[in-house]
């Protein structure tokens, strides 16, 4: 199957298994396969955040602070492909 031109961003903060669940029901049905950018950008970045994101294999910006669910979306926008 061709990959869809369609980038995902997904807006984290503090999400932990939470986080681990979603992405791993993603997986199992192949969402990753379809598309050709997902990232995923951390508010108050941490280790733990680092090793879901690098597990699954996923882009990801990390942010030292909360910037807000608008200013998450507008940076995951303009990192979009």
């Amino acid at each position: 199957m061709e990959k869809l031109p369609i980038s995902i961003g997904i807006l984290a903060w503090k999400s932990g298994q939470t986080l681990v669940n979603s992405l791993y029901t993603y997986h199992q049905n192949g969402l990753f396969d379809m598309v050709n950018d997902v990232t995923i950008l951390f508010q108050e970045y941490s280790t733990q955040d680092y090793q879901i994101a690098t597990h699954f294999g996923l882009e990801f910006i990390g942010e030292s602070k909360n910037i807000g669910i608008g200013q998450g979306f507008i940076k995951l926008t303009e990192n979009a492909l």
